[in-house]
């Protein structure tokens, strides 16, 4: 006899049921079964209460269990990037509701009926079912794949992170419904009777405008608003596509042309008053809100609008789009002009702008207007945002303004509180309710938080599993562009003073790190990112600390970017900077730590960024010949990036021209600067001169006349970072400056000295100098671990100097040398035996780390002469893998 579907059904029930009553025994608690009433509505089979065995309630959590005497499918392919799953199709609408819908946690099960397993799936914790159920709503399709892990086996070994997946999906649940959910309790009717009997055009402008001082909306909200919302509850926004069954709305923006920059109805018609400048608030709402396609999800097939064409992309000429790009003369001169007419826009703009230049007074001046003329009955929105901005401008005031008159903006700030609360909103202004509780309860930053955060995790799988060779259809790109593109424009056109907070550059980091995650993708299956974006690029210059990019640079290996050529990012990088030397009088006012912006930051940024571009050197040279223009116009010389311009050289060394070289050093010179380490420039500059070029410049940099008044002195600051200049200069000259060297080492020996002349090669091995040399290796080993300062090493950095001239010398390492070891640090004493006799050693102690601690040449030179080492290397690696021995191990092997 046939086993039905209803048998299946009942054997799958029982074992679940068994199964899961048995576990909850044996860990001391009871289960309690409930067969759900609706399950044929939302597609749940059980609702399960767990208790103490006091009968005290520990939680809740729903299921749906399916059952079948089938093999499972499994997902065999391993390049696929749901390896060693199991594949189960379900409804769409069931899926939805799990996502979305649920306050409670849902587990879905699937139990095989040959072995009796039992395979479940937190569905809710799946963060990759968002897109891939908009993905099916936009194809009309009515069901899903899922995929369970095949780990995720019921039983005593899993239960724990079953009873943790099942605590973890409540909490992902009311986040959902806190911050996500499409149940908006907004009131969105009155608008509609307000709308009723309008032009569409009115109908859209109206909407607009009621939402003054809010030029960004929740996308959620959106979706819900009239006219962008037809009948059916099938709108949705997913990346830059409003997916839209209203008709009305549809079918006018398709109905738009743009004509020798001037936006008009294909049909020529004017329609209503002012149609031209509600066209183009239309527009601009678009634009500002990413909505770049509008998708028809109506019965009848339509075609994309690809609304992004009748954008207007001209340069914005207000304040703080000029502030944008570093124009601060322009922007204090529009500052400057009168406010009498301008829109309750503009004002919130003029007061955000103010806080962008660390003025904050003023910034509180202005919003203190606008808070005062906007009463929270009449102007409920502007009262928010004017409100939302002075309190957190007051704790600016309190931990970064050291005006005489502190005390008394204090006094004028202290009283203002989020007085305002929902039910008012709810009875004023019902349709702001949703954005009113982003504003006050900060999840305009919680929602991207998450979007950006559950974007990054998927990323960093993606980029681990590539180095298997996992592949991928779907990078995440396009989630975590448009998550973070959106959200700066919702703080910058709604003008929400948030984005300099550390919030903010911690989302940049992830972005970044993100973008850089999926650059280096090697499979060729999986969508990598080809070219960097200007919003990339100007996300990178202002909030994205050098420190930071120092790290993802070396964890991801980068050492070149491509960039979208057709994006004018050269030229923008270039007007940045031509900006700040046209302001460069108003540069002093922004000195201060406090301030959101800070000029010497972003010019380590620029030009570390610009080292890394792969376009032509004339490009990069540009750019650079304007900072070094601003550096020597700069007031305030700690502005100016030393150590980028440093690294600029050293990374363009082939390139980059000796006269560029030489403008970058007179930097140095010009103020006296000793806290960088410009040796190498000089050097690079050295090998591209003539050597009449060479010797003019030693002698203005040590003051002298002639190039034999150089006085051997160490204490001069100059002298050290010139010794391979003297390489190039004529033998006669060498001659006598190397005996005068060596008359100065035989009078007073000089340890450092030495090292020199015998690292640049002006001095062979000579025995009597050596000597004197391994003399002064100081004894580390009596010190104690107590004694020694927290921030210095216990490596003794002179041992190792002088273990490298053994290596260059290729000297024999005689038993007196070996003992060498036992002035080391008990901590370094294996260390400085294996250096000593590599061959020999022991190594049973060796750690391949090693390879890493001594940089030079030399030492690598006689690490490439021994098979022992690396035999050893290789067998470590292999039971113990290091990323940095393994790149080393193949420099130096290969």
């Amino acid at each position: 006899m046939k086993k039905d579907n209803n048998y299946i059904r009942k054997e799958a029930d029982d074992l679940l049921k068994g199964n899961l009553r048995e576990l909850f025994f044996q860990n001391n608690m009871n289960l309690k079964e409930h067969s759900a009433s609706a399950g044929e509505d939302n597609g749940t089979d059980f609702y399960f209460d767990v208790t103490s065995e006091n009968e005290e309630h520990n939680f809740f959590f729903r299921n749906q269990n399916k059952g079948t005497y089938d093999d499972l499918v499994i997902i065999k392919n391993n390049n696929d990037e749901n390896f060693a799953k199991i594949s189960y199709q379900i409804s769409l609408r069931n899926v939805s509701n799990y996502y979305y819908e649920f306050d409670e946690a849902m587990i879905f099960t699937i139990c095989d009926l040959n072995s009796n397993n039992i395979y479940w799936y937190d569905i809710q914790n799946d963060y990759s079912l968002k897109e891939r159920i908009l993905n099916q709503k936009s194809n009309n399709v009515k069901s899903i794949q899922i995929y369970i892990p095949t780990e995720n086996v019921l039983n005593e070994n899993t239960l724990k992170d079953f009873i943790d997946k099942i605590h973890y999906s409540k909490y992902i649940q009311l986040r959902k419904k806190k911050y996500i959910s499409g149940n908006l309790e907004a009131d969105y009717s009155k608008i509609e009777v307000d709308i009723r009997g309008k032009h569409i055009i009115d109908k859209i402008h109206y909407v607009i405008k009621l939402f003054e001082g809010i030029a960004v909306l929740p996308t959620d909200v959106i979706s819900q608003l009239p006219p962008f919302k037809g009948k059916e509850n099938n709108t949705f926004i997913n990346r830059s596509t409003l997916n839209t069954e209203s008709e009305d709305f549809f079918d006018f923006i398709e109905s738009i042309i743009l004509e020798n920059d001037e936006l008009k109805l294909k049909s020529n018609e004017v329609l209503i008053d002012n149609q031209k400048e509600k066209l183009k608030d239309i527009i601009d709402f678009l634009q500002v809100n990413m909505i770049h396609h509008i998708v028809w999800r109506g019965k009848q097939p339509k075609m994309r609008i690809c609304v992004h064409k009748l954008f207007e992309y001209k340069k914005c000429d207000c304040e703080r789009c000029n502030l944008e790009r570093l124009d601060f003369k322009k922007t204090n001169i529009l500052l400057g002009k009168d406010l009498e007419n301008n829109t309750v826009y503009e004002r919130l703009r003029r007061g955000y702008t103010h806080y962008l230049l660390g003025d904050y007074k003023k910034s509180v001046e202005l919003f203190l207007e606008i808070y005062n003329d906007s009463t929270k009955t009449n102007n409920p929105i502007t009262y928010t945002i004017s409100t939302y901005n002075l309190t957190k401008l007051k704790r600016l005031i309190k931990s970064s303004y050291y005006g005489d008159d502190e005390n008394q903006i204090l006094e004028q700030l202290n009283p203002i509180k989020f007085d305002i609360d929902e039910p008012f909103i709810n009875s004023k202004a019902p349709y702001f309710l949703e954005v009113f509780r982003d504003i006050k309860e900060k999840r305009f930053y919680e929602i991207v938080r998450d979007e950006i955060e559950n974007c990054y995790d998927e990323i960093q799988k993606i980029s681990f599993n590539d180095k298997y060779g996992i592949s991928y259809s779907h990078n995440k790109y396009e989630d975590l562009k448009y998550s973070f593109l959106r959200f700066t424009n919702y703080l910058e056109h709604n003008f929400i003073i948030f984005n300099h907070y550390a919030e903010f550059k911690l989302l940049s980091k992830k972005v970044l790190e993100s973008v850089f995650a999926l650059y280096t993708l090697k499979n060729i299956h999986t969508e990598k990112h080809e070219k960097f974006s200007w919003s990339v690029i100007e996300m990178w210059i202002f909030n994205v600390d050098e420190d930071s990019t120092k790290h993802l640079l070396k964890k991801y290996s980068i050492n070149k970017i491509k960039i979208d050529e057709t994006l004018n990012i050269i030229s923008r990088i270039n007007e940045l900077v031509e900006n700040l030397i046209q302001s460069n009088e108003y540069l002093d006012d922004l000195s201060s730590w406090n301030k959101p912006l800070k000029v010497d930051t972003i010019l380590n940024q620029i030009l570390l960024i610009t080292s890394l571009l792969n376009v032509d050197y004339s490009d990069k040279d540009k750019i650079l010949l304007n900072v070094i223009e601003l550096c020597e116009v700069l007031q305030s010389k700690n502005k100016i990036p030393y150590n980028q311009l440093i690294k600029f050289v050293e990374n363009n060394e082939d390139e980059i021209s000796k006269e560029r070289i030489k403008q970058i050093l007179d930097l140095f010179f010009n103020d006296e600067n000793q806290k960088y380490n410009f040796g190498r420039a000089i050097n690079i500059y050295a090998e591209k001169s003539t050597k009449t070029e060479i010797e003019e410049f030693i002698k203005r940099l040590l003051k002298i006349n002639d190039l034999d008044e150089i006085d051997i002195n160490l204490e001069d600051k100059y002298l050290k970072k010139l010794f391979y200049s003297f390489t190039f200069l004529d033998k006669d000259f060498t001659d006598r400056f190397i005996q005068k060297i060596i008359n100065n080492l035989n009078e007073k020996f000089d340890r450092e000295l030495y090292n020199f002349l015998s690292i640049y090669g002006f001095i062979g091995y000579d025995e009597d100098l050596f000597k004197k040399y391994v003399s002064s290796v100081p004894n580390y080993s009596n010190i104690d671990n107590d004694s020694r300062h927290y921030f210095l090493s216990y490596e003794n950095l002179e041992l190792g100097s002088v273990i490298n001239l053994i290596y260059k010398y290729n000297l024999e390492i005689t038993e007196e040398l070996k003992k060498l070891s036992n002035k080391s640090h008990k901590k370094y004493f294996d260390y400085y035996c294996w250096l000593l006799d590599i061959d020999n050693f022991d190594y049973s102690k060796f750690n391949s780390h090693w390879i890493l601690e001594y940089r030079t040449i030399h030492y690598f030179e006689r690490f490439k002469k021994s098979e022992k080492l690396k035999s050893e290397i290789m067998k470590s690696l292999k039971s113990d893998y290091i990323e940095g021995v393994s790149k080393l191990f193949f420099e130096i092997y290969t």
